[in-house]
């Protein structure tokens, strides 16, 4: 009896950590081309970084170790790539990719104030961007946000936005012609579709 009243007392003790809300924060997930993986930030090492679950196995993989907070995944259309923002450089928030195992980190454009929420194209031969010109400022009026595309190879850069409001959250459409956004630039918040190669926006 009394190593039966033990081990429901360790089974009960097991039990109350399982259902134990987390201590951490886990976010922005994003399924890989082949939905067999998850990137995700999260901060449960202390700091904000990315990982990579593999679903099949279960196994987590922890991607980056930077100073900051890198966020924002997104898969390239091969699955081989991920882009993603981070302030490792300094105050300014940059555009990075690496390899899907978290190998070969590089700063993909040389950029000033906050850049962050990449979006792949396609094709995988651009990635779009939103960047307000100042750090501090995160999209007030002074400094609003704008929506850039620049080469997967870091060349290219180009601003697709312009005007009085905030421009934010680029996604591209199935055929890579155009790039949806939402923008407060009547007054509120309305979602609105640039064409990528004319700049025409509706």
């Amino acid at each position: 009896r009394l190593v039966l009243s033990r081990l429901l007392g360790l089974l009960l003790a097991a039990q109350a950590l399982a259902v134990r809300p987390p201590t951490y924060s886990d976010m922005f997930g994003v399924y890989s081309p082949d939905g067999r993986r998850v990137a995700f930030t999260s901060d449960r090492s202390g700091d904000p970084e990315i990982y990579v679950a593999d679903l099949p196995s279960g196994c987590l993989s922890r991607l980056t170790a930077a100073r900051g907070g890198d966020a924002h995944p997104a898969w390239s259309p091969d699955g081989r790539t991920i882009v993603f923002q981070s302030p490792r450089r300094g105050d300014d928030v940059r555009i990075y990719t690496m390899a899907a195992d978290g190998s070969g980190q590089r700063l993909l454009v040389d950029t000033r104030g906050f850049c962050g929420v990449p979006a792949w194209s396609p094709d995988g031969r651009h990635i779009a961007f939103q960047c307000s010109s100042v750090t501090t400022g995160f999209g007030e009026k002074e400094t609003p946000w704008r929506l850039f595309v620049v080469g997967s190879d870091g060349t290219g850069l180009r601003r697709l936005t312009d005007g009085p409001g905030n421009d934010q959250v680029p996604s591209w459409s199935a055929d890579g012609k155009k790039i949806l956004f939402f923008s407060d630039r009547s007054g509120i918040d309305q979602v609105y579709e640039i064409d990528v190669a004319s700049g025409e926006t509706e």
